[in-house]
């Protein structure tokens, strides 16, 4: 009897785990159902940033300022997929040039004259969109820089910019701008504040005896010189002396009524052989400096040199280690004067400096604390004319005043 309930209860647990219905005799369809799961994998590359809308001076043409420098804005779009953090601000690279020097050139050399660069941003904007930023860069321009107009030596040329951006991973867009134009600067300066004859007695002239006058090309074109004067006055007498009574040239020479110098007058007179040229072009002639009376500090550790009639004394330990003075060198050998010019741009001292065909350098030494192989220079551009005068035998005595006028002419 066990036997049997068992057998029946085997059989039973058979039939339903095979799906047979045991009361209608009926087969289903028998569904085996297994799953399996897999990885699946994308690897989303970096997206390099892009520059865009690179624009030089808000497309303006450029206009120097006289014996200054200019501000000039260079400003882009910097956009990365990535965000706006990914994009390396201070390793990027903004160039500004003139475009026949081309990227490549000045990227790896510049100077004042066709060359600025830059390597970050002045100013960015918020990040626009998560992924956009305005950017801009200004460049402090030169009053001598290459004009590019239809009056000067580089009419078919302008000035550009070239923006390069870089992002985290390292790459990196460069765009250029369209150029705009360099407009010519036609402008003069003259560091003599006066001309001193001294005193002169009645009849008698300066003889050989020269004073000089300073004139400094302040723009970015070569010029003729014109010179025009007024009769010096007196206060204390109605009498004058004559606009004629003042002589000049380009050299020393002993007045002379029948010289070789000019005479001055009051009508503007071309300054013969006077060719003022653009500021960085050489010419060995005197720089045109004023002075005082001695060092306003002790130094030591600096070089000094004589460059055409004129001591200099550049850096060293004394003041703020980037002083140069200079001071005009008389006829005896002494110094009447010192006074200070443009500065060293970095602190130096125990530099040799030394003057050449109107540039003086200074190479090496220590710089702001540690050697330095650096090599700076600058022009001496300033050029001179030599002045005398005559007291007329009728003249009364007394003290007497003009003025004379420099004008520069342009000369493409």
């Amino acid at each position: 009897m066990k036997i049997g309930i068992l057998l029946s209860s085997a059989i039973f647990l058979i039939a339903i785990g095979l799906g047979i219905n045991l009361w209608t005799s009926q087969v289903d369809n028998i569904v085996f159902a297994v799953t399996s799961t897999i990885e699946s994998q994308i690897q989303v590359g970096n997206t390099a940033p892009t520059v865009s809308s690179v624009v030089v001076n808000n497309a303006d043409p450029i206009i120097l300022l006289s014996n200054d420098t200019k501000a000039v804005n260079v400003t882009a779009i910097l956009t990365d997929n990535n965000g706006c953090s990914d994009i390396q601000l201070n390793s990027s690279t903004i160039l500004l040039y003139r475009s026949g020097i081309t990227s490549s050139t000045c990227n790896i050399t510049q100077n004042n004259l066709n060359c600025y660069k830059a390597t970050a941003f002045n100013a960015t904007s918020s990040c626009n969109s998560s992924t956009t930023l305005n950017t801009t860069t200004t460049f402090n321009v030169w009053y001598f820089a290459d004009a590019t107009d239809s009056s000067s030596s580089y009419s078919g040329q302008g000035w550009k910019a070239t923006v390069t951006a870089q992002d985290a991973s390292s790459s990196s867009a460069t765009a250029d701008s369209p150029a705009v134009q360099m407009n010519t600067l036609l402008a003069i300066t003259s560091p003599t504040q006066s001309i001193n004859y001294g005193s002169i007695l009645q009849g008698e002239n300066t003889s050989s005896t020269n004073q000089q006058a300073f004139v400094q090309n302040a723009g970015n074109a070569t010029n003729t010189l014109l010179i025009s004067g007024t009769a010096m006055t007196s206060t204390s007498t109605s009498d004058v002396v004559p606009t004629s009574s003042q002589h000049y040239a380009t050299t020393t020479f002993t007045f002379s009524s029948t010289g070789t110098e000019q005479v001055l007058s009051s009508t503007l007179q071309t300054v013969a052989g006077f060719i003022i040229s653009n500021p960085l072009v050489k010419f060995p002639e005197v720089p045109a400096w004023t002075y005082t009376t001695a060092l306003p500090f002790t130094d030591y550790d600096h070089p000094s040199f004589a460059y055409n009639g004129y001591a200099y004394v550049v850096g060293g330990v004394g003041g703020d280690y980037k002083t140069v003075l200079y001071g005009p060198i008389s006829s005896t050998g002494s110094i009447a004067y010192w006074t200070s010019t443009t500065a060293l741009p970095f602190m130096n001292y125990q530099h040799p400096s030394f003057a050449y065909n109107g540039y003086a350098y200074v190479v090496g030494g220590v710089a702001d604390g540690a050697a330095t192989s650096t090599v700076i220079f600058t022009p001496l551009s300033a050029k001179p004319t030599y002045w005398g005068a005559e007291a007329p035998s009728s003249t009364t005595p007394a003290t007497y005043s003009g003025t004379v006028t420099f004008t520069a002419v342009f000369s493409p």
